[in-house]
């Protein structure tokens, strides 16, 4: 026991770590890796690993060996939290929405400094552009982030600036503009009035747009 208040458990701790390492392991990992990712031996992990598989939280290959988080986590996340009920609400508008626009949509929260796809309707032709559920997204350039954040009390809205600018010392977001308060306020008026948000997609501009829409409610 740590400080006052305070509890360790110590197989609980490194379950959480085995999980979160595997979650930005598309590929999977063996668990000599894991350990070595980690810092622990193998030993250390071993029944820990074999009982996340057991519970069907983890998967192992029966070719390579190599571990991959299970789809049970994500059920157990999705049917928990407060999304199970946005998504069910959601879905018949969109689609809709995707029927009417002959476009995939997305249903985005944010999450944690970014945003996060926690559901989709795929567009009704043969060819389209979608994003897995799952899929994080930037909360403040993209056209979902931009809507969410017009709409969004100020308070509500500040708190996902500050956390998407945290995230802004990474090589990936350097050239970016800094981020707060007036930042947001410039960007809120006509988002605020319109309802909606489109732009041409910044990755394939030759291949569409895309658009960000308030939903209703």
């Amino acid at each position: 026991m740590g400080l006052k208040g305070t509890y360790a458990a110590p197989a609980i701790e490194k379950a959480f770590e085995v999980m979160e390492l595997l979650a930005t392991r598309a590929e999977g990992a063996l668990i000599s890796e894991i350990a070595a990712q980690l810092g622990r031996s193998v030993g250390e992990l071993f029944r820990i690993v074999v009982v996340l598989e057991q519970l069907g939280y983890l998967h192992k290959s029966s070719t390579s060996d190599r571990y991959t988080v299970a789809y049970k986590l994500l059920d157990l996340a999705y049917r928990a939290a407060p999304a199970h009920d946005l998504v069910r609400a959601a879905m018949p508008e969109m689609q809709v929405l995707a029927l009417e626009s002959g476009q995939s949509c997305h249903l985005v929260v944010p999450n944690g400094g970014q945003g996060m796809v926690i559901a989709r309707e795929e567009q009704p032709g043969m060819r389209g552009f979608a994003l897995k559920v799952g899929a994080r997204i930037d909360i403040i350039n993209s056209c979902s982030g931009q809507v969410i954040l017009a709409f969004s009390n100020l308070q509500h809205a500040e708190r996902i600036v500050r956390a998407a600018g945290s995230r802004q010392g990474t090589a990936a977001n350097r050239d970016r503009p800094r981020i707060g308060p007036a930042w947001l306020s410039a960007r809120r008026i006509s988002r605020v009035k319109r309802g909606w948000e489109v732009r041409a997609l910044h990755h394939r501009p030759d291949e569409g747009s895309e658009a960000g829409l308030k939903v209703r409610g």
